[in-house]
Order: C-alpha cells, then structure tokens, then sequence
C-alpha cells in the first residue's frame, strides 16, 4: 500500500513538473514588454509619418535594437519630428561634390600609405577644431581633428602645409548624439597657408537617423609652422 501511494505521489509530482515547465514555456509576455512594444509602435507611427508628410530621410532602429533608456519622451520625439520636417535641414543635397572627396573606405587606405613611411615627418601637430551641425532643434557640435605636416619653403620663406596632412577624427561632442562618415574631402588651400576638411555623413540619436549632413572646418599655418 505504501508503495502504491509513493507512485501516485511520483505521479502527481511528474504531472506538477511537466505543467511547471508548460506554464513557462509559453507564458505571455510581460506588462513590461507588452508597454515597451506599444510605445514603439508610438514611435514608429510618427516616423513613417515625418517620412511620409516632409519627404524626410530618417530610420528607426528596429524594436530589439532600440534603447528606450536614452529615448526622448513620445511627445519630445515627435516635436523634434516636426521641428526637423520644417527646417531646410531634414532632406539636404549631398554637399561635398569636389573631385576631390573620397569615400570613408577610400580616406582609410589614403591613410594606410601615409602612415607607412619610412621617413617621420619633421613638424606634426595635432590640432581639433568644431563645426555645428543641425539635428531637429539641436545644433550638435562635431570635433575633426587633423594630423597636419609643415615644412620650410624657400621660395615663400615660411612653413607651409605638407601634402601628408591628413584628418585622424570626426566625432561628435555633444552627448548622446554619434557622428558617422560617408565621405571626406581635404584639401591645401590659399598657397600651402590653409588645410581645409569638409566631411559629409549622419547622426544617430534617440533611435533615430538623420542623413546628408555636413561639417567643414579649415587650419591656417603660421610662417613659423604653428597650426591654428
């Protein structure tokens, strides 16, 4: 008798186990989720309708990738959505249309021969300047910082900028914001005296994307060599 109430209570205990494992496998999502899911569908709603009402070029980033810890309240969201549809800013022409701009794969290799000289340059400075670029309502600063090369020319009696300048960085400064190249074009200007860098590309925030941006700055040489 004894051994049969065993069995029955293995049994029960198997049976209990098995709707255990059930009841875990294909619970329903949590109130958590379900709001977080329904929030995106807010903010997906009002992108495909910027998109569709100013022709913008912006992206959401898909539900698994979206940080809803550094995204802006719905409705913040959606008033930078108008600010940005309004502005000239929210679908520009690409902007750097010199022969002379390289796309960012194409600058990395430019920088893998320079950085494979034998000879180390005589005057290298490290110099960053800023640029602001508009993104909604917010002028977000971008930081290019170049690595420019001098040398003493006789026929000018001064220093002049190398040829073998180039751009090391371009990040954005302003928090939560991140800066992305798609091209860069840098040329020596004004005789030797100026290294000017222009770089188009996008900015992340929030989730979202916006394209076609451009920031531009210029470095002067001294007669002395010194970069400002």
């Amino acid at each position: 008798m004894l051994s049969i109430r065993k069995k029955i209570l293995s049994y029960t205990l198997a049976i209990a186990m098995i709707f255990s494992i059930a009841t875990t496998v294909f619970a329903a999502p949590d109130n958590a989720t379900l709001d977080k899911k329904e929030l995106y569908e807010q903010y997906r709603a009002a992108v495909e309708e910027a998109k569709e009402k100013y022709n913008a070029r912006i992206e959401l980033k898909p539900f698994e990738e979206f940080d809803f810890s550094t995204a802006a309240p719905i409705d913040e969201f959606k008033a930078t959505l108008k600010a940005l549809g309004e502005s000239k800013w929210h679908n520009p022409e690409p902007k750097l249309n010199s022969s002379n701009a390289m796309t960012a794969e194409e600058y990395a290799k430019k920088l893998e021969k320079i950085n494979s000289r034998e000879i180390s340059p005589m005057a290298y400075q490290t110099v960053t300047k800023s640029d602001y670029v508009t993104v909604g309502t917010k002028s977000v600063k971008i930081d290019i910082t170049a690595k420019v090369e001098t040398y003493y020319s006789d026929f000018h009696d001064r220093q002049l900028i190398s040829s073998q300048s180039y751009v090391s960085s371009i990040k954005s400064a302003t928090s939560g914001y991140t800066w992305y190249s798609n091209f860069i074009d840098d040329s020596i200007i004004d005789g030797g005296r100026t290294y000017y860098v222009a770089a188009q590309g996008y900015v992340e925030y929030s989730g979202m994307t916006w394209y076609d941006l451009r920031a531009s700055v210029e470095f002067y040489c001294s007669a002395v060599g010194k970069i400002s």
